[in-house]
């Protein structure tokens, strides 16, 4: 949560405004999923710690501005013996950054079973958080939103999580 946090700093602090037009639709390279983005995203690969201490491979695509962060990660859990565990852990890694909880609800994408978690931290930002389970791989969908975003940054962060889903099997 702490790394996630820093990322976004950086980008919350770069200010950089996105023209309404310079969106386009943005496809993961293993065929995982497509959304909209304004800008091509920053991609950067880690390897961390899962829940239950084993290594998993951690892709990061992220494009920041205007007082709002979109996020994708999506995680190999192919390593993990219950990938249920990772789900649990990232839910309440959410929850962990809460000053005040919004909601926590389970929701479904193309198909795709998932929880919805969003919630404000101590900084006056919200974090909406879309978490999901397909096969071995964690994604998670996440907008955040500084007390300084303007209404258009709002209207970008709601176009950015609709327009997320899943590669057809």
């Amino acid at each position: 949560m702490q790394r996630l946090l820093l990322i976004l700093s950086v980008f919350l602090v770069s200010g950089a405004a996105w023209a309404a037009d310079a969106w386009s639709s943005f496809h993961d390279p293993g065929g995982l999923f497509a959304v909209d983005l304004p800008a091509a995203p920053t991609v950067a690969h880690h390897t961390v710690k899962s829940a239950d201490g084993s290594l998993m491979e951690r892709a990061e695509y992220t494009v920041g501005g205007d007082a709002a962060v979109m996020l994708i990660t999506v995680s190999d859990l192919s390593r993990v013996a219950d990938p249920r565990v990772v789900l649990d852990a990232a839910v309440k890694g959410a929850d962990s950054g809460a000053a005040r909880d919004l909601s926590d609800t389970e929701i479904s994408r193309d198909g795709h079973a998932g929880r919805h978690v969003r919630f404000v931290d101590a900084h006056g930002s919200r974090f909406d958080d879309m978490i999901f389970l397909v096969g071995k791989k964690l994604v998670q969908v996440i907008a955040v939103q500084t007390p300084a975003a303007s209404p258009a940054a709002t209207a970008d962060l709601q176009r950015f999580r609709a327009s997320f889903h899943f590669a057809a099997p």
